[in-house]
């Protein structure tokens, strides 16, 4: 036993193992973080994962054979053994991406089916642009920023069908249009609306979830708070849960932690992106060029804010 435990010592695998673990959760958190900021699939940090799993199991294979000397030759056991963890870990990976591209597929968001479809799925919703009920018509930025923000944190909740931002715009003005009518050439089930209120250091947003084929409100709330980035994405993030509960849709823990994960900490910060995702929408020379500038003084406060 201790002819063992000094071949495992003199080759240092412990160390290795130790360097290979910590590196590998550093690895794994640092592609959570921009997976979540940047929409990527679930899938992308699941075949990851595997593939350091596997990769652990190679690392000491390596070690072993290689590990202080330096000079062993390869031999037929060490190959096979290397053939076959790879042959795994291929293997996995395949098991799990495939297994995760349905959920990853129905979380994104999706274009509005065409006009007439036979049936509507009963986990699907529109959500129509706040209305801005400040006294500033300039403010319509930041009321179009909570609406892209409740978007883009229901797109991360798998089984749940969400109308991109592209289709719905366009009832911005609505008229005389009904939701019911909304909902038919959307093809959702449900559609949430709400309005956004902004003065001094206080905002009031009000949202309800509609359900578009009996006009019957399923959830509906008023959220008054002080206006700081943290209660901001915290209403965010309630908007989208509730949602997923009223629809049924499934809400794995790993996904209720993306949702609640505030992208920053500073309002300043927020406000300038806002307003710089505001203005890239317009599509305008100067607009755009204006935005960059919001953008990267976005970033000069908070320089971890990725969608910045």
């Amino acid at each position: 036993m201790n002819a063992i435990f000094e071949r495992i010592r003199g080759r240092r695998l412990f160390q290795w193992a130790i360097a290979y673990v910590a590196g590998g959760w550093l690895l794994l958190e640092l592609l959570g973080f921009v997976a979540d900021n940047f929409g990527w699939p679930g899938s992308i940090v699941r075949g990851a994962t595997v593939l350091l799993g596997v990769g652990f199991f190679v690392t000491l294979v390596l070690t072993w054979y290689h590990g202080e000397k330096g000079h062993q030759r390869v031999g037929g056991v060490e190959l096979l053994m290397l053939a076959a963890l790879l042959l795994i870990a291929g293997v996995a990976v395949r098991q799990v991406t495939e297994s995760g591209a349905a959920t990853d597929d129905s979380s994104e968001t999706v274009l509005a089916p065409p006009l007439g479809a036979a049936s509507v799925d009963g986990a699907s919703i529109a959500v129509l642009p706040f209305e801005n009920q400040s006294a500033e018509p300039e403010n319509e930025y930041f009321s179009d920023g909570i609406t892209d923000d409740i978007i883009t944190q229901l797109a991360k909740i798998g089984g749940l069908k969400v109308i991109s931002k592209t289709s719905v715009m366009k009832y911005r003005d609505r008229g005389n249009k009904s939701l019911k009518e909304i909902g038919e050439e959307l093809s959702v089930a449900a559609i949430l609306e709400g309005g956004v209120r902004r003065v001094g250091d206080r905002v009031r947003i009000n949202a309800q979830l509609i359900d578009a084929r009996t006009d019957r409100n399923m959830w509906a709330e008023t959220y008054d708070q002080e206006l700081t980035a943290a209660n901001i994405f915290a209403i965010q993030s309630d908007v989208a849960l509730e949602i997923a509960r009223a629809l049924r849709a499934t809400l794995a823990p790993e996904v209720s932690q993306r949702i609640e994960r505030a992208p920053t900490t500073s309002l300043e910060a927020y406000d300038l992106y806002a307003r710089g995702r505001y203005l890239w929408g317009q599509q305008t020379r100067e607009s755009l060029e204006e935005s960059v500038d919001l953008f990267q003084r976005a970033i000069a406060i908070d320089s971890t804010y990725a969608l910045a």
